[in-house]
């Protein structure tokens, strides 16, 4: 059974392909591949493997011997996942393999906020501020939000959890509640309609102007022309980012612009600890077995 590996490069030198090696497939391995090469490369394969190319209805439709892709990160947005079900294709991918990559990365830029006291010059200007007593609101409960809650709590914060745009949460608070009165701000939710502009000019304006936004999820859940402009007028205290809505940002995005105070800026960067990686790659090698498996039983 022929399997194409897509995009390895982003894995890094350090990680072992071993388990995905020894599965009992003929493997074609690229360090990455381009949208237009990628119907080329994947012809005669049942089983894909990648990161960034864009499986579209237009590259599914040109692939009948294709069973399964297998997506080697959380989301699936690389995929037309109605294309690939009208076309009987499985779709895989890795939950939770970065939750405490990206939970730590949170905090980091957390904590660099806190500290950015030499932003203009003086001591006074931005002093140093502590975590411990400051509210924390979080924008999506799930594995990474509440591992960021744990960490956080251990610095002394107050946790408030706002509801979730589709879906209930106990305990929850509105949006609104939780913007006016956090701190910090994160956001870990997925990009949907429901999701888009989530935090815009109004929700900004909702925020403590000492207040710190952090996103670590999909940068088109904030209006990024809104934040540029708060963080310029200084209607909120900080923001860090470890994601834009589009990677790598051209020239005139708004958060490119010189002179933005307090914002820190990581690329998309937040996901690949050298364990997460390794994580990742075992999840997939699990996710072929587990496939390969039921294949076997369906051909008895």
């Amino acid at each position: 059974m022929q399997a194409v590996f897509l995009d390895t490069d982003w894995l890094g030198p350090d990680i072992s392909m071993d388990g995905i090696k020894a599965l009992p497939l003929d493997w074609r391995f690229y360090p990455g591949t381009h949208p237009s090469e990628l119907i080329e490369r994947m012809a005669g394969a049942r089983i894909a493997v990648g990161k960034y190319p864009p499986f579209t209805r237009e590259a599914i439709s040109a692939l009948p011997d294709l069973e399964l892709i297998c997506v080697a990160a959380t989301g699936t947005d690389c995929v037309d996942l109605e294309a690939a079900k009208e076309a009987g294709v499985t779709v895989c991918n890795a939950p939770g393999y970065s939750t405490f990559s990206v939970a730590q990365h949170v905090m980091l830029l957390m904590l660099t906020l806190s500290v950015n006291y030499a932003a203009e010059g003086s001591f006074y200007g931005y002093p140093v501020r502590e975590l411990r007593g400051k509210t924390l609101g979080i924008v999506g409960f799930g594995n990474i939000g509440r591992e960021v809650a744990r960490l956080a709590m251990a610095f002394g914060m107050k946790i408030l959890v706002a509801e979730h745009p589709d879906k209930p949460l106990r305990d929850a608070l509105p949006l609104d509640e939780v913007l006016r009165a956090s701190d910090y701000l994160t956001l870990h939710l997925p990009l949907k309609e429901s999701t888009k502009h989530l935090i815009a000019e109004r929700e900004l304006a909702l925020m403590k102007p000492t207040a710190c936004l952090i996103n670590t999820a999909r940068g088109a859940l904030i209006h990024e022309r809104d934040l540029a402009d708060a963080l310029k007028e200084k209607r909120i205290g900080g923001a860090g980012l470890d994601v834009l809505s589009e990677e790598p940002p051209p020239p005139d995005h708004p958060l490119m612009e010189p002179g933005i105070p307090n914002l820190i800026l990581t690329p998309h960067i937040a996901w690949s600890s050298r364990e997460a990686r390794q994580r990742l790659i075992k999840m997939v090698e699990q996710n072929i077995a587990a496939f390969l498996a039921t294949s076997d039983q369906r051909s008895r």
